[in-house]
């Protein structure tokens, strides 16, 4: 049976490893997945480094249709020229009646590439592919850096009905490839640029692609032969025209200016996959100036028809002679000329040909140049030269008689055989004369210029200065000055070498000229001078007032009303200098005679008068100068002091001060002082004071200002010791003077003096209530006094100081004011609870801490020490408070202790919410308390009773007392057989049966009550009590006795304790 063997797509991967050269190394890899690295070892065995076969297994079946797809990435350079492409296939058959035929095939196009060959049943065998086609396919897949896609096709016949099979274990790919060198050898005188040959230039596209990059070259001028050398290369140049693959070269100078431009190269040979051109395209191409950069262009861009393109590989620039070129040598650049001809030399190079005749030329340069476009005027046409060489250089030269006219002039000479010119320098032709200038340094006074006839003063150190100048300056041409001569009094010449001045007082006359460069003289010049050196005399008076200052080493105490005068005269009357003297002062002043930095210049005024500005000590500095200079010198010392003192009250005794007054006392005395302030003081004359009663409002700061009453008309007194004020507002005004007669403004105090001593009061809080009873013993100091209060230790006794009218300083607000007080216990002064305390306000609360009878003591003190009477009083502290809850509507209470004081009304009589009270008693019914009812019976309220209230809604009432207290009988309550309505004893929950123990039969353990009943208050509803239900504090209950008993406070209890 024959079977066709299945088309089996191979996975190549190959890495391609080049060498730039005729003929590159090359690695291959392996079939398979995996792409291990095989290399050649240059004889005839591939070496690699693993096995991988196909489909990740061995054997290949005959009779199943297999396809993997696979590619080469080969990695080689586009411009590679391919050579040949060979394919090695390496496996066996290993069933011996299996016969295959292998070709391959492109995966993208479906064609084949090679021919079949046959594998036989034959152990390894290695069968290689090199086809036309194949080496084709593999140049245009380099050339567009494509990956490589081929196919394996395998076709095999098996004649029996096994299932045989074939393995094919390696497939190699071998790519050989050139890339073209450049073709010139290096010899004398070329020089070679490369190019780079990586990149193609285009005609047809942009500027850019139609040059090579600029290469780096050293050319020297002259003439060169150019060659060039081109390449291009692609599959698709076999079938494709370009007719114009031609390219040339640019040369560059320093600057990038361009120079010179190559002939063109020949274009490619087409319908070839690889063409290249060399040849020489320019024999005699000259630079005329250095080149440092070189690049290749496209030599039709812009040309879209066709891409042309090539790769500009290499060139080769050989060098063949200097050119033929001409130096004028003379004159020089910067030569100046007046009288005498120019003469004008001018030289040959070695380039050039034997020269016969020449022709000179100049210009006339107005910007310092040579303008080599002219416009030119002749000097010489066709000077033959004095000798005929054969090999230059040769010096040749003229004589030119210069222009008439002053200015900037280059040359230029033109051989008449070679045509080559030569430049100048500029040079200058000056026929101006010099002029000679004086200039008078400082200090001088008159007419100092150079007019003659007029006088210049100046003094033995004033500077003569001489300067020669061109007649124009700012003119290039002009040679400059050389040398400067003079003349003093019509004595000896002298060179100048710099500035001179005379010497002595005196007149003088002096004469002076100069010469320039070139020898020309200037005019000659006069000048008189007369010198003087003597300086003015000064005279100075100080005015009133002023103190003498010796005693600190200065001349006078001053203020800023001080006149201070001065006058002055010349020092030579005989020769006196033009415009007098100027008398100018200043000053250095100091604010604490340290610190001399602050600089003040004086102002006179028609008088020739100043005064000082400023409070400082002066270090006064005046000169009085002439017009030249001549300086005389006045220094004195003064302290300027123009404040007046500085006076400020003060007070002996009480003394109190806010934001709302200040104030004094009975006692107190106002002080007053006064200082001439720091740092300049005269020192303080007297204190003046004066006062009297103004309206308080002025002591609270309530009015602006202050206008004198009317009836002040008190004098002013002189301060020797301090004073007091009597009570009311007044208002104290001061000043003082200094020595100077300086005085400060009138000072204004308000002040109150407070001679009333302020009010106590005391406020005892609840519970509480007054009494009128004796101690339990005469303890306290003040015999015969009786208990004016009754309070618990939650009592609140509030004390207040107020300071009396008229003029109250206040309570609280200095050391020593507020309220003191001390509380004795039983007696114990010398205990710590009797020590007196204080508060620094005005109102103070405090509590009795232990239940017992206290001596309450307390007074006060205000701000300026007015101390307040002592009040003493009192008090029986029992017990605590407790707030009495009471429901709306009908409620079941009691009180759980004795009461300060039972009196129903005093307890309950305040409270408008209550409108009645019942109590019951088994013997005589009910009782009735109704506020504001005088028929009710039921007077007191005690505890261990329990009161039916009606009220019109919830309300509390603060109760104070203790259930146990010093000589008083504990609460008992006598219970009748039958109903009694009761109250819970003290202020905490017990449970029934310890709450009413005492009802209890103790000898055998049952109580004497057989039903309890508590009230809700908010469901207005009776609640049944067990013996383990709580009775609480403030509620009343109704009990059902047995048995006639007492009802008293339990302090055990049996069974459910």
């Amino acid at each position: 049976m024959k079977k066709n063997l299945t088309l089996i797509s191979l996975m190549l991967g190959v890495m391609i490893v080049l060498m730039v050269g005729a003929v590159s190394a090359v690695t291959y890899g392996p079939i398979g997945s995996d792409y291990s690295l095989c290399t050649h070892d240059g004889a005839s065995d591939w070496i690699c480094t693993s096995e991988v076969h196909v489909n990740d297994s061995s054997y290949a079946n005959m009779d199943e249709e297999e396809e993997v797809q696979g590619r080469w990435n080969a990695v080689i350079p586009t411009n590679a020229v391919v050579t040949s492409v060979k394919v090695y296939v390496e496996g066996m058959e290993t069933d011996p009646n299996v016969e295959a035929n292998i070709q391959l095939w492109s995966t993208d196009t479906q064609e084949s590439l090679t021919d079949y060959q046959a594998f036989s049943h034959n152990n390894w065998q290695t069968k290689t592919f090199q086809d036309s086609d194949l080496t084709d396919y593999v140049q245009s897949k380099v050339s567009a850096g494509q990956p490589i896609k081929l196919e394996l096709d395998i076709e095999g016949e098996n004649d029996d009905e096994n299932h045989n099979e074939i393995l094919i274990d390696y497939i190699h790919l071998k790519i050989t490839y050139e890339i073209p060198e450049c073709p010139f050898e290096p010899q004398d005188g070329r020089t070679i640029v490369h190019f780079s040959p990586s990149d193609k230039i285009l005609s047809s596209g942009s500027s850019a692609d139609a040059q090579t990059d600029n290469e780096s070259v050293d050319l020297a001028a002259g003439k060169y032969g150019v060659s060039l050398y081109s390449w291009d290369y692609g599959v698709n140049r076999a079938t494709q025209s370009q007719p114009n693959e031609e390219y040339f070269v640019f040369f560059y100078d320093s600057s990038g200016n361009l120079i010179a431009q190559s002939s063109d190269s020949t274009d490619l040979a087409d319908n070839v996959i690889f063409a290249d051109w060399e040849g020489q395209v320019d024999t005699n191409l000259v630079l005329s100036g250095a080149v440092e950069d070189v690049q290749g262009f496209h030599a039709v861009y812009p040309d879209g028809s066709s891409p042309n393109s090539l790769v500009a590989e290499c060139a080769a620039f050989d060098f063949i002679e200097e050119p033929c070129s001409l130096e004028v040598t003379n004159p020089e650049e910067g030569d100046w000329f007046d009288n005498e001809s120019v003469p004008i030399n001018w030289t040959l190079s070695e380039g050039c040909q034997s020269i016969v005749h020449s022709s000179l030329y100049y210009y006339n340069s107005v910007n310092g140049e040579c303008n080599t476009q002219g416009p030119w005027n002749e000097i010489a046409i066709q000077v033959s030269s004095a000798n005929t060489v054969v090999n230059p250089p040769f010096e040749h030269g003229y004589l030119w008689d210069k222009p008439s006219e002053s200015g900037q002039y280059c040359v230029y000479v033109e051989t008449h055989s070679s045509g080559v010119k030569g430049y100048s320098e500029v040079f200058n032709v000056d026929h101006a004369k010099p002029y000679v200038n004086l200039s008078v340094g400082s200090p001088q006074t008159g007419t100092c210029t150079e007019a003659d006839g007029e006088i210049c003063w100046v003094k033995p150190n004033t500077p003569i200065t001489l300067t020669c100048q061109d007649n124009n300056p700012n003119e290039p041409w002009q040679s400059g000055p050389d040398e400067i001569w003079y003349s003093i009094n019509e004595g000896p010449v002298q060179l100048y070498t710099g500035a001179f001045s005379f010497q002595t007082d005196s007149e003088h006359d002096l004469e002076y000229w100069c010469f320039d460069k070139v020898d020309k003289e200037s005019e000659h010049k006069f000048k008189d001078f007369f010198v003087n050196s003597e300086s003015p005399t000064i005279t100075k008076t100080v005015g009133e007032p002023k103190v003498n200052a010796s005693s600190e080493e200065f001349d006078w105490y001053v203020n800023t009303g001080t006149k201070i005068c001065l006058s002055a005269t010349q020092g030579n009357p005989t020769h006196p200098t033009p415009g007098g003297v100027v008398i100018d002062c200043g000053y250095t002043y100091s604010l604490d005679n340290t610190n001399w930095d602050k600089i003040q210049h004086v102002s006179f005024d028609e008088n020739g008068c100043f005064s000082y500005l400023e409070d400082s000590w002066h270090e006064l500095s005046c000169t009085a100068t002439d017009a030249l200079g001549n300086t005389a010198f006045l220094s004195e010392k003064d302290i300027v002091d123009s404040q007046g003192p500085t006076t400020t009250w003060d007070h002996e005794g009480p003394y109190y001060s806010s934001e709302n007054g200040k104030w004094v006392d009975g006692i107190s005395n106002i002080t007053l002082s006064a200082t001439d302030p720091d740092s300049h003081p005269v020192g303080v004359d007297k204190i003046y004071y004066r006062y009297t009663v103004v309206n308080d409002d002025y002591c609270y700061g309530k009015l602006e200002g202050f206008e004198e009453p009317e009836r002040w008309n008190q004098d002013w007194t002189v301060y020797t010791e301090p004073f007091g004020l009597p009570e009311s507002c007044h208002v104290i005004e001061y000043y003082s003077n200094d020595l100077l007669g300086n005085s400060e403004g009138i000072h204004h105090e308000f002040i109150f003096s407070d001679h009333t001593a302020p009010v106590l009061t005391k406020l005892v809080g609840e519970p509480s209530t007054p009494k009128n009873e004796n101690p339990l013993e005469n303890w306290y100091e003040n015999e015969g006094q009786k208990i004016e209060w009754a309070v618990t230790m939650d009592t609140p006794i509030e004390i207040s100081c107020e300071d009396s009218s008229p003029h109250p300083s206040g309570i609280g607000n200095t050391q020593g004011s507020g309220i003191y007080w001390r509380v004795v216990l039983d007696g114990e002064y010398n205990s710590s609870s009797a020590q007196w305390q204080n508060s620094s306000t005005d109102h103070v609360t405090i509590w009795f801490k232990e239940q017992s009878e206290h001596l309450l003591e307390f007074y006060c003190v205000d701000n300026v020490g007015k101390k307040s009477e002592t009040d003493s009083e009192l008090f029986k502290v029992i017990g605590s408070s407790f707030d009495l809850i009471i429901g709306d509507k009908w409620d079941l209470i009691s009180v759980p202790f004795n009461l300060l004081s039972n009196d129903i009304d005093e307890v309950f009589g305040n409270n408008s919410d209550i409108t009645g009270i019942w109590g019951y008693d088994p013997s005589t019914g009910w009782h009735l308390y109704a506020p504001g009812v005088t028929e009710d019976d039921l007077t007191t309220i005690e505890p261990g009773h329990g009161y039916w209230i009606k009220t019109d809604s919830e309300t509390t009432v603060l109760i104070g007392g203790s259930l146990f207290s010093p000589q008083s009988v504990p609460a008992a309550v006598e219970l009748q057989n039958g109903w009694n309505l009761i109250g819970h004893y003290g202020t905490s929950n017990k449970n029934s049966w310890c709450s009413l123990f005492s009802l209890v039969d103790t000898s055998v353990g049952f109580p004497r009550w057989s039903s309890l009943w508590g009230y809700d208050s908010p469901s207005q509803d009776f609640v049944p009590l067990s013996a383990y239900d709580n009775t609480n504090p403030g509620r009343g209950y109704w009990v059902e006795m047995d048995v006639n008993d007492t009802y008293v406070p339990s302090s055990i209890c049996w069974g459910l304790n």
